[in-house]
């Protein structure tokens, strides 16, 4: 295991090869004991978990069982003669080992789906808050439109109103010179 860098980095990080080998011992004669009940079932769950946690993938738990067994038929074909009997070990031990990796890679499944949900409710939220922040900034954006468009139409009546009441000086005037013109006329005539 310490030949591959990515499992020397989880072992290194997490544990030592001592307290591994005792931990697996402690696993295999927990397999062979006879006994698969509901703490058969948690004990292979929390291996699962603990796996995930630690980024220990499938693949090399697998791959790890797979040298259990290979380690397991190589110690019934040195301390059994009788072929007969190295079968039926073979077959049983493949059997608990089976078992175990399909309870272990099973619970692995089931914590990477609640990490993928968790994921998908911590992205939801965040489109959510991103949303709400777009939304109030629309909204603020409208608001100051609307308020500009009403301040422009107020110019715009002003400026009409200027305009009309400029126009209307230099009829004022016309009128006040010609009545001023007349009344001019009137006296000197």
């Amino acid at each position: 295991m310490l030949q591959v860098p990515e499992l020397k980095g989880i072992i290194t990080a997490y544990s030592t090869v001592g307290r591994l080998r005792k931990t697996l011992i402690t696993h295999m004669l927990s397999l062979f004991n006879g006994v698969i009940d509901d703490d058969f079932v948690k004990l292979r769950t929390k291996v699962a978990k603990t796996h995930y946690r630690i980024g220990l993938q499938p693949r090399w738990y697998s791959s790890g069982f797979q040298n259990v067994q290979n380690h397991l038929q190589r110690i019934v074909f040195e301390q059994t003669k009788n072929e007969d009997e190295q079968r039926a070990l073979i077959s049983a031990i493949g059997k608990i080992l089976n078992h175990e990796q399909q309870l272990v890679l099973e619970a692995y499944e089931v914590e990477h789906l609640k990490a993928r949900e968790n994921q998908y409710k911590e992205i939801k939220e965040e489109v959510k808050r991103k949303i709400s922040l777009v939304s109030e900034e629309v909204l603020y954006l409208s608001e100051e439109t609307d308020a500009s468009v009403k301040q422009l139409i107020e110019n715009g009546q002003f400026v009409k109103m200027q305009i009309a009441t400029r126009a209307e000086q230099p009829l004022r005037s016309k009128t006040m010179a010609e009545e001023g013109q007349k009344r001019m006329q009137i006296l000197t005539e």
